[in-house]
């Protein structure tokens, strides 16, 4: 998983017909893995520990792959 944010930049091109409006645009920070994705789950709430949410989400992950 990625942490994404939203930053603003104005549009600087003056041949555009979108000169000066400002616009959102996503910034990338950093990749999260499965075990962090795991952890991460777990301390929502689950009864679960981190290590039978990664083998569900691990599951989950191949079965997408194939459909």
């Amino acid at each position: 998983m990625a942490r994404l944010l939203i930053k603003t930049y104005k549009n600087n091109n003056d041949k555009s017909a979108a000169y000066g409006k400002t616009y959102g645009r996503l910034v990338h920070q950093d990749t999260m893995n499965t075990t962090d994705l795991c952890r991460h789950m777990m301390k929502h709430g689950t009864i679960f520990t981190s290590d039978v949410v990664k083998g569900v989400v691990e599951r989950f992950i191949m079965c997408f792959e194939e459909l």
